[in-house]
């Protein structure tokens, strides 16, 4: 080596060891930085640890020392296994769990500690109690059976209330609008403590309105190969002869179409819808209807009796021998 390289090797020499170790933490990679970091967490950990065992060893020196004095103050011998034993058992159950006794104070901290489990389930059971009373309990409830029953009174109260309306604007018979007053309070008196009479009531109603609105004409039926009236004798059940006279006839609508009919037969009682059934008649209508169709084979006086709407009962327009007008009496349909 000349004395050249001699001073250039010198020189890097001198100029490393002027560095200083600032120089060197700032020439670090962030790798190198990071191992570096990571040695010096380690060297941290392992000097906590030793500490605590030391720590440990100077307490089990401690405790060593207290009961072998306590042993000699007692007079009792112990050996070193032994007291070695009980030092060993005290630091193996020292840290482990035992459930304090049951009872107020602990029952607090469990609650303390399940707070929001149990604000929760608090919130829950307040939210179901407030469902249930809204929808059984509460003046509006919509699953209460009372609440409901009222509701379903109220609205046949005003529906029947319609029904009055309409039918004291459409009669013309003062009998019809005294029933339907008295059937609406029939509706009203029952409600919802009573349902099946409001509703027997308010069908009453509903059936005297239809009735109302009917419009037809009865007819005494004609033709030369239709029987039009007939002598009847009938014997009931208890024996007893009843013996009548009768026309035949049929409802008609005002475009001429026949209307079938309910019709209770008074020989037995039973209602039965019909096209056609019987009047029972006085003897001289008889008589003369049958001497009407006699003599030509067609029966000239056909209208029975008119149902105009606003009624609820059809007009007679038969006439009497005296002029007055006949008297409805009993029906058939059957002979």
């Amino acid at each position: 080596m000349n004395a050249s390289q001699n001073a250039s090797a010198n020189a890097a020499q001198a100029a490393t060891d002027d560095r200083s170790p600032a120089d060197d933490a700032a020439s670090l990679s962030l790798p190198e930085m990071l191992r570096v970091l990571e040695v010096a967490r380690q060297m941290r950990e392992d000097r906590q640890t030793a500490e605590v065992a030391l720590r440990r060893d100077e307490v089990r020196t401690q405790i060593r020392r207290k009961l072998i004095e306590s042993a000699k103050v007692t007079g009792e011998e112990v050996s070193d296994a032994e007291v070695d034993a009980a030092i060993e058992q005290y630091f193996d159950t020292m840290h482990v769990l035992k459930e304090p006794k049951f009872g107020f104070e602990s029952l607090l901290a469990h609650v303390y500690v399940m707070r929001r489990r149990v604000a929760a389930g608090a919130a829950a059971v307040a939210v179901a109690l407030a469902i249930t009373w809204y929808a059984f309990l509460s003046p509006w409830a919509p699953l209460s059976p009372t609440v409901r029953a009222e509701r379903a009174a109220a609205v046949q109260v005003e529906q029947s209330q319609v029904l009055l309306q309409q039918i004291e604007s459409a009669s013309l018979d003062p009998d019809a609008t005294a029933e339907a007053s008295r059937l609406m309070a029939e509706v009203q008196a029952a409600g919802a403590a009573n349902p099946a009479a409001a509703t027997a009531a308010h069908e009453r109603l509903n059936k005297l309105w239809g009735q109302m609105q009917k419009q037809y004409e009865v007819h005494i039926v004609s033709g030369a190969s239709e029987m039009s009236a007939f002598e009847r004798d009938f014997t009931d059940d208890q024996g007893t002869r009843l013996a009548g006279y009768y026309v035949v006839v049929e409802t008609r609508s005002p475009e001429g179409r026949v209307l079938r009919q309910s019709i209770r037969n008074a020989e037995t009682g039973e209602e039965q819808l019909v096209a056609r059934w019987a009047e029972r008649v006085s003897k001289d209508v008889y008589e003369r209807l049958r001497d009407d169709k006699v003599s030509d084979g067609v029966l000239n006086e056909t209208l029975f009796a008119v149902k105009r709407r606003g009624e609820i009962e059809e007009r007679v327009q038969i006439p009497t021998r005296s002029g007055e007008m006949l008297q409805r009496k009993a029906q058939i349909t059957n002979w």
